[in-house]
């Protein structure tokens, strides 16, 4: 074990893993990320932009009560009353429907119901005086109903008021959704340039460390392996140099016994040719002491 610790193997099994720790420390990361900012994005629908919506809804339906109510009053004729007490019926009806929605379920915060608590008092009185203007333009009673609409003109500015306050309270959870939205990404920013940081730096880190352990002892092989290479060359020198010799003596030595080869061959030619010239002198002076007698 001891040695395998020391092994390249092993180096590159703790740089893969090194870098596949940081590959899943940055996942979770993006993971969690990921998730609170749709978190928030969710909380910043159902807890502000909804409600937005509603308050507004309702706002607009007060409003809209409020001016037909007073074109009644300015009219103060039957034909008035039939062609715009239906709207008034219509955004009374409205309201009915939008304002259970959002109070008291989708209250969040203490100011929030602080706020909606006076919102729904005010809503409900302005709701009750509403019917009973209603009840008396539908008897035909103009001067009490023109009454009552004056005094619901300052019922009417104090319920805009809570709106406009209760809508300033969302407007804020929206901007702190959308804070904590950014803050968050810009810690996931963070925390993934510096992982991706820490895994550059590692991953080159080992990378150089690797490549030293792995080219030293390339290195020293290449310089060994050129050492032999030359001790290799210089002893084909020296055996080529002593080869060269050896010729050189060789061709020495034939040249020497060539000579004395041609040497042997002349003494032995001359030593046949005398007997011959003896024997033909011999023949001749025979001749030579014949011819007379013959004659």
């Amino acid at each position: 074990m001891n040695k395998f610790v020391y092994t390249i193997r092993f180096k590159i099994i703790v740089v893969l893993g090194a870098c596949i720790t940081l590959m899943a420390v940055m996942g979770v990361m993006a993971i969690v990320g990921l998730a609170r900012l749709n978190a928030n994005m969710s909380e910043a629908y159902a807890g502000s932009v909804v409600p937005l919506a509603q308050l507004s809804e309702v706002r607009a339906a007060q409003l809209n009560i409020r001016v037909k109510l007073r074109r009644i009053q300015a009219y103060g004729t039957p034909e008035a009353v039939d062609k715009t007490l239906p709207t008034v019926l219509t955004e009374l009806a409205n309201i009915d429907h939008i304002w259970p929605q959002y109070y008291p379920a989708a209250v969040s915060s203490p100011s929030e119901r602080e706020a909606a608590d006076r919102a729904d008092r005010a809503l409900k009185d302005l709701i009750a005086q509403t019917g009973s203007i209603t009840t008396l333009l539908k008897a035909g009673k103009f001067d009490a109903a023109s009454n009552l609409i004056n005094s619901t003109a300052t019922l009417s500015d104090a319920l805009n008021l809570v709106l406009s306050d209760d809508t300033k309270i969302n407007v804020l959870k929206a901007k702190q959704f959308a804070d904590d939205g950014e803050s968050t990404y810009k810690t996931l920013l963070k925390v993934t340039v510096a992982l991706l940081s820490a895994g550059v730096l590692i991953a080159g880190g080992m990378s150089i460390y690797l490549m030293r352990v792995i080219t030293r002892p390339l290195n020293r092989a290449v310089n060994i392996a050129v050492t032999q290479m030359d001790d290799v060359t210089q002893q084909n020198a020296a055996l080529v140099e002593q080869a060269a010799a050896a010729a050189q003596s060789l061709e020495e030595q034939s040249s020497k016994l060539l000579d004395a080869v041609l040497v042997f061959s002349t003494t032995e030619t001359e030593s046949t040719r005398t007997p011959a010239r003896a024997v033909g002198n011999n023949a001749l002076t025979v001749r030579r002491d014949l011819a007379p007698a013959a004659r």
